[in-house]
């Protein structure tokens, strides 16, 4: 199933849904035949009027009817009242999930498919500038065909990577669906300090900003694991280790890990409201 000929609805085009119909249609490589747009707000729908392959679906039965994938992108919250407004369910057709927590099984029930063609994904928002990390997993149903075809979708804007279990996605969740927002907040949090040194406020957000991209690139490009990365540069009695060393003592670790935890139970809550 080559990407270039196939007809793909979105769901939803809030933060995600627009960076991914974005991406699909500026991909010089796996741009697919027609985007199909359903979204109730008009002003979001604008920015995509001028791309040639957009057909803009005020309905929703006509974006399902159009569509050969059809891209779920709106809130968990939301799910259960738009899947209710959908009558009937071709068999044939290949759904892509990315709402947080709500399970394969619900998609099956509320859709009344037992056979349902469908893949639960978790992108980050990373995507919206083609750097996006999306774990995902696909129901029985889905063939090796069908599964290139997903891995092209996703590859439009970023890495992905195919997980063994539904179980899983809600820890994919919890680690790079949230973990932007964590990225976010350790640079507040480090800017804010530096400013208690003394530093402008600019001044301290660049140097927080650019040194967690420098080290992300330094990481990807050299295949050394964090760790041995973090060793080389903490020499025992410098001023790195002493920071290493205050946050050891102040438990750092646990507070990250409960965290991650609390976001992953999060996760599994969603689900049971939706469903």
């Amino acid at each position: 199933m080559d990407i270039n000929s196939v007809r793909i609805g979105i769901i939803g085009v809030g933060n995600m849904g627009s960076a991914i119909a974005r991406a699909l249609l500026e991909h010089k490589d796996h741009a697919p035949a027609r985007v199909i747009l359903c979204e109730s707000s008009l002003e979001r729908l604008e920015p995509f009027r001028s791309y040639p392959a957009v057909h803009i679906a005020y309905d929703l039965r006509d974006a399902l009817l159009e569509a050969d994938v059809v891209i779920v992108a709106v809130k968990p919250q939301e799910i259960k009242s738009l899947l209710n407004a959908i009558p009937e369910v071709s068999s044939s057709k290949l759904w892509l999930s990315i709402a947080a927590g709500v399970s394969i099984d619900s998609y099956r029930t509320l859709l009344r498919a037992s056979d349902l063609k469908i893949v639960r994904a978790m992108p980050n928002t990373p995507a919206m500038v083609g750097q996006g990390m999306t774990g995902w997993t696909a129901s029985a149903s889905v063939t090796a065909e069908e599964k290139e075809l997903i891995r092209a979708i996703l590859s439009c804007f970023g890495c992905e990577i195919e997980v063994p279990s539904e179980s899983e996605i809600d820890m994919v969740t919890a680690i790079s669906g949230s973990g932007p927002a964590y990225f976010f907040h350790l640079v507040e949090l480090l800017a804010k300090s530096g400013t208690e040194l003394g530093l402008s406020m600019e001044e301290s957000t660049m140097l927080a900003t650019e040194t967690f991209i420098g080290a992300a690139a330094l990481l990807r490009s050299t295949g050394k694991t964090a760790e041995e990365l973090r060793l080389q540069v903490t020499s025992r009695g410098g001023t790195t280790h002493a920071a290493i060393t205050s946050f050891t003592e102040q438990h750092l670790g646990e507070i990250i890990s409960q965290g991650v935890k609390a976001c992953y139970l999060r996760a599994g809550q969603l689900g049971k409201e939706a469903s």
